[in-house]
């Protein structure tokens, strides 16, 4: 046997982790495809267990997506994202639970993308970065969903993997296609035509325009309008829409949005960063991001609700950070002292400032929570035993590779269970399955406005118009519209926001309308209320 043959035979034979020189633990193409695999197991799991979408903007988008085929106007739709739209197009004419199967199919080729880039940026432990694009909380529940933000995500992470390998052309246009998924990371695009420069590579930096190119050519086309990117842009991201939050918003949250481990290794990346005054595309682009939807939810006149999934959008890159922030964790000795006091601030920062939980992906929670304590307090204790203790074993150094990736993967599935019916979701089902035994063939006509009604009904008011189903729009200047014995189904919710704008007293002090029947929801936050008009 040659001693060619006999190397690949004994590589093939080796352990997955394989340690160069370096402190380079790099796991072998086989685990890497395990490890996708056992991913894109988990999410189809996660979504076989979750009854319901992610949230009520995938409704609206399934609807517009489905009605596109015989509605082009929604490809150009700014809330919809063309870019949602085009891909969700023949999916969702089988049905919503394929369009969020094909949103699970990209989210497995993010992860192996966001590889790939760690792998051809030269940093060492590149399989870190599968696990901490995979596994940050946002990302992974996020990751079978019609949201926009996993479709930017995957741009994002093939564009930065063509970037890495200098394909700047392919890059360039991959980059392009992330404003029409996501149309704040527009913003990041300058920071690549920078490196681009550098890398005196000038026509690229043209084609990255080329995405948001293809939309105003669309738009003019379609409407008449040579500006039509300015026009959409002052109309279609609902100025005021909602009510500016906290400053402290995001800054609370974050470590919901990337985990605990994560969280680590960002903040220490930063602070090394910082020390070194090393400038790059990823930790600016990352600090740009953060402080715009910082901005946007603080001060901002744009529609922004303060959603802790707009960060799903730069997960690559956020991972990409935190990869270079746990090998400076492993590796660098030279800068421990530095290291030691993050890790040790870090620590107190999340007893004091991180221990409660959070309900729904959004709202603070008083209830006590010391996970992510524990998670911080053990990153810092094989810290030290390594760096201090001298525990510099071939075996410890896996361990706390391992230890890393395993506190990731543990988090995320603890805090972020299969999507459950919340109790408002619960009791709008439970209405319209009355509403469908009980009431729809004695009401001539119904006004009614919560999307997750028309989910449960499966009536696309995007593709047909209300009367082809016997409803009408929450409006009140089309009460009048409303025959006599005809049904006002107001909820506590939406009948009285957004694109609804009947208040409870326009029923309840009108004397052509009687109530009838309420359904309030387990937890009392919800309600709907059921009036008939009896007159007019």
């Amino acid at each position: 046997m040659s001693t060619s043959v006999k190397s690949r035979k004994m590589a093939s034979t080796a352990n997955p982790l394989n340690r160069a020189d370096t402190g380079n633990f790099e796991l072998s193409g086989r685990t890497i495809a395990l490890l996708l695999a056992g991913f894109a197991t988990v999410t189809a799991y996660w979504m076989i267990q979750s009854p319901r979408p992610y949230d009520d903007d995938n409704i609206g988008r399934y609807f517009m997506a489905q009605a596109a085929m015989t509605k082009p106007e929604y490809f150009l739709n700014i809330w919809g994202r063309p870019l949602a739209i085009i891909f969700f197009l023949l999916p969702s004419q089988l049905g919503y639970w394929y369009c969020a199967a094909a949103t699970a199919l990209l989210s497995v080729g993010t992860c192996y993308f966001t590889y790939r880039a760690a792998q051809a940026s030269g940093k060492s432990n590149a399989w870190l970065a599968l696990i901490f694009v995979a596994f940050q909380p946002m990302f992974f529940i996020t990751g079978y969903s019609l949201c926009t933000e996993p479709l930017a995500a995957f741009f994002l992470a093939v564009g930065l993997y063509y970037y890495y390998k200098k394909n700047w052309v392919v890059s360039a246009l991959l980059l392009s296609l992330m404003p029409l998924g996501r149309t704040e990371l527009v913003l990041i695009l300058p920071i690549f035509a920078i490196a681009f420069f550098r890398e005196k590579q000038y026509w690229p930096i043209l084609l990255m325009g080329t995405g948001l190119a293809l939309y105003q050519i669309a738009g003019m086309i379609a409407t008449g309008d040579i500006l039509y990117l300015l026009t959409v842009s002052k109309s279609g991201f609902g100025h005021g829409l909602y009510q500016n939050g906290p400053f402290e918003h995001y800054f609370q949250r974050f470590i919901f949005i990337v985990g605990p481990v994560l969280f680590v290794f960002i903040l220490l990346q930063l602070i090394h960063d910082i020390q070194r005054r090393d400038v790059n595309v990823i930790n600016i682009s990352c600090l740009l991001i953060f402080g715009i939807h910082v901005y946007f939810y603080w001060k901002g006149n744009v529609a922004s609700i303060g959603f802790l999934r707009h960060f799903v959008g730069i997960a690559p890159i956020l991972a990409l950070w935190a990869l270079d922030g746990a090998n400076t964790w492993f590796n660098d000795r030279v800068n421990r002292q530095t290291s030691l006091i993050t890790l040790m601030a870090i620590a107190v920062l999340t007893l004091i400032y991180y221990s409660f939980d959070l309900i729904g992906d959004y709202f603070l929670s008083q209830q006590k929570d010391y996970l992510k304590f524990s998670i911080v307090l053990l990153l810092a204790l094989l810290f030290v035993l390594q760096h201090y203790l001298n525990f510099t074993g071939r075996f410890f150094r896996k361990l706390m590779l391992i230890s890393a990736a395993a506190g990731t993967v543990v988090y995320t599935f603890i805090k972020e269970p299969p999507l459950q019916l919340a109790p408002e979701h619960q009791t709008v089902k439970n209405f319209q399955k009355y509403f469908e035994e009980n009431l729809k063939t004695q009401s001539p006509r119904t006004m009614i406005a919560h999307p997750w009604f028309f989910f449960f009904d499966d009536f696309n008011y995007y593709a047909k118009e209300y009367a082809d189903g016997n409803y009408l729009e929450m409006r009140k200047e089309k009460m009048s519209e409303l025959p006599v014995g005809g049904l006002v189904v107001w909820d506590t919710h939406y009948s009285w926001r957004l694109s609804s704008n009947v208040q409870q007293d326009d029923l309840t002090k009108n004397p052509d309308y009687k109530f009838i029947q309420q359904f309030v929801s387990t937890d009392r936050k919800f309600a709907i209320y059921v009036f008939e008009k009896i007159k007019g």
